[in-house]
């Protein structure tokens, strides 16, 4: 699955018709999904390493929604 990032990194798109309409902007980023991580929610880009990064890499995609749940709940208490 082809990822569209902005210039900060952060996920704009995914797909070719995405691709194709970003693909002559020079503040755009491309890449690709990780083999069997779908979950658009866990990608990002790193603008200075120019690679796409991936939240919770060695997690399958149920494992990752979990994790984050956990993060989520303990960022929240710990506020």
């Amino acid at each position: 699955m082809k990822l569209v990032f902005n210039e900060e990194g952060i996920l704009l798109g995914t797909g070719t018709e995405t691709h194709n309409q970003y693909k002559n902007d020079e503040n755009k980023f491309f890449g690709e999904s990780i083999s069997g991580i779908k979950e658009v929610w866990r990608y990002s880009y790193d603008v200075e390493k120019k690679e796409v990064v991936c939240a919770y890499p060695t997690l399958s995609d149920e494992e990752a929604l979990e994790q984050l749940a956990k993060d989520q709940a303990a960022e929240e208490n710990a506020e």
